[in-house]
């Protein structure tokens, strides 16, 4: 009669282990790619929240255009305002604070702006080195801003590139 022989198995512990690392290591490093949005709100909330800390990753192009909507807006607003106290010519206490306000409206949202432009440069593949580009832009010859104005834009209109991109998540 053949002899049975018990066929030990043993559960490998390596697997348990891999996975609680890399749940861990998705928990502690936060995501800092591309998410489109869909709400004008959320994407502001996401300039302003990921525009002080986050230079690394990548912006949607949802995200850049809603929250460029926004701050147009707001600055909008405020034009629309001095426009109307220049018109009416009542200048008060009421005027000096919201000129104040708009100061530093406007100073607070240089980084997070920068910040998103490294993003969305990423996002469509390019170098953050492109941003030089902006600082041409500070000289006074009208035809050299027209030509970097257009082609800033038509960068921040390229779409999210994925494949061969050294930003993205999937490339990692």
């Amino acid at each position: 009669m053949p002899k049975k022989t018990a066929v030990k198995t043993t559960k490998s512990k390596s697997k348990p282990v891999a996975a609680a690392k890399k749940a861990i290591s998705k928990n502690s490093v936060k995501e800092t790619y591309s998410k489109t949005y869909t709400n004008m709100f959320q994407a502001y909330k996401a300039f302003w929240k990921r525009g002080f800390t986050e230079w690394a990753g990548t912006s949607s192009r949802s995200e850049y255009w809603w929250s460029v909507l926004v701050n147009f807006i707001v600055m909008l607003m405020f034009f629309l305002y001095f426009l109307l106290i220049l018109h009416l010519k009542s200048y008060n206490l009421l005027s000096v604070i919201v000129y104040i306000l708009f100061l530093l409206y406007g100073v607070a949202m240089i980084i997070p702006l920068l910040s998103l432009y490294v993003r969305r440069l990423h996002d469509s593949g390019q170098s953050a080195w492109w941003l030089l580009l902006m600082l041409a832009n500070f000289v006074q010859i009208s035809v050299l801003n027209t030509v970097i104005s257009i082609v800033f834009l038509v960068l921040m209109l390229l779409p999210t590139k994925k494949e061969n991109n050294p930003y993205h998540k999937n490339n990692k």
